[in-house]
């Protein structure tokens, strides 16, 4: 595009070979379950060079880095910046599985307490983003994203205010999630 400063791939490759699966319903303190979508296939994607997209090749993503030294690179445009670290706080989120070995199907409560362990790894929980707006608004859009990818986004927010309530150490993914939820509505 002319006269725009910022470009952006307009699929971000998903680099987990696992099927997605929807998380089993929850509940909310007043019994109503949250609606899912069907499940979904999305198939990995290689990449061979992840430097290589940046600096060569046809791709547009080689206008997003600049190089400003040995080793040292910047983004062009904030934006840029803000649509990475989103889409690496999302799908740091939506491709975590649960362990389950006895059978594929595991119910709302063993996931809790799974997803209640991982949430405090979560990259969502190592920074306050009340100060990073254009990193909220990324995340909070693909709340409601048409791809199937995503459909397990807001319920898993969701999931980690409710694993705030028992465990201290998630209060900061609590807080971005009900600031990205809020911003979303």
């Amino acid at each position: 595009q002319q006269g725009s400063q910022i470009a952006i791939e307009s699929e971000f490759q998903y680099q987990n070979d696992n099927d997605i699966k929807l998380d089993p319903e929850i509940e909310n303190e007043n019994k109503i379950n949250i609606k899912e979508k069907k499940e979904t296939e999305i198939k990995k994607k290689n990449t061979q060079d992840i430097w290589k997209k940046y600096f060569n090749g046809d791709s547009i993503a080689k206008y997003i880095l600049r190089r400003t030294g040995d080793n040292k690179y910047q983004f062009l445009h904030k934006s840029c910046q803000e649509y990475y670290a989103a889409q690496k706080i999302i799908f740091d989120i939506i491709s975590w599985k649960p362990k389950n070995i006895y059978t594929n199907h595991i119910d709302n409560q063993q996931f809790q307490q799974q997803f209640k362990i991982q949430a405090q790894k979560f990259l969502i929980n190592k920074k306050l983003l009340n100060e990073e707006m254009g990193i909220i608004q990324f995340i909070a859009d693909r709340i409601y994203d048409n791809n199937l990818m995503f459909v397990n986004l807001k319920s898993r927010l969701f999931r980690l205010i409710q694993s705030s309530k028992n465990n201290s150490k998630v209060s900061i993914a609590a807080a971005n999630a009900a600031t990205i939820l809020n911003v979303a509505r």
